[in-house]
């Protein structure tokens, strides 16, 4: 799809702004769009019928949001996740007790990225810089939470190929982009190998259309 200039618009005023925006996500129950000041702990909506814009403090910086189809959205917190409850001037935070980093094996450790799978699987990853103790996991729609990656650096940018054959992700710090099998139906993934290697820069975010595309200057294929 090619974007022109007049069909970039700017939603937000002076009034309004982020230190660092990060995670937009459309919510196509509400027609509503979805983002965080990553820095603040804020998250922000914004109605572009009404072009209302509301903001919700949370009680601790946060690394993705998701929508669901029960209404809630879910968040990952630095150590923990919760479904936030909005209404139109505040917000309730009800944690996950499936899933927290505790213990001193975690101290350096925060969840980081996370993205939903058409089943409604929640995947998502944590960060260790560059120790190479972050890892990955899936969270089921019974809250079960298994690992599925281990010793990453920073688990980023989670993708489905459109034929939801394969699941990508990064490997921040360590300049990778894996690729898995997919298997839509079970949720299990095979055949890991490094898709590609970002030569300069460090990749985060990533957007399937026909190709996988990534940030980062340049990049060579490696599997």
């Amino acid at each position: 799809m090619d974007i022109k200039s007049d069909q970039i618009k700017l939603i937000t005023d002076s009034e309004i702004i982020d230190f660092c925006g990060e995670n937009p996500i459309w919510d196509h129950n509400k027609n509503i769009l979805y983002w965080k000041d990553i820095a603040r702990g804020i998250l922000r909506s914004f109605c572009p019928k009404t072009n209302a814009i509301k903001s919700y403090p949370l009680s601790d910086t946060s690394g993705f949001i998701c929508s669901t189809e029960k209404g809630p959205l879910l968040c990952g917190f630095q150590k923990h996740l919760s479904y936030l409850h909005l209404d139109d001037s505040s917000v309730k935070e009800e944690k996950i007790e499936a899933f927290s980093l505790v213990g001193e094996e975690h101290a350096l450790n925060r969840v980081n990225d996370g993205k939903c799978d058409w089943q409604g699987r929640l995947w998502f990853g944590t960060s260790g810089m560059k120790n190479s103790d972050a890892e990955m996991f899936m969270m089921g729609s019974d809250l079960k939470v298994t690992k599925k990656d281990e010793k990453l650096t920073v688990f980023n940018g989670p993708s489905f190929s459109l034929d939801n054959k394969y699941f990508y992700y990064a490997d921040t710090f360590k300049q990778l982009i894996m690729r898995c099998d997919f298997n839509s139906e079970t949720g299990e993934l095979s055949n890991k190998i490094e898709y590609l290697k970002i030569d300069q820069g460090y990749p985060e975010v990533q957007q399937l259309t026909a190709r996988v595309t990534y940030t980062g200057r340049s990049f060579s294929e490696v599997g």
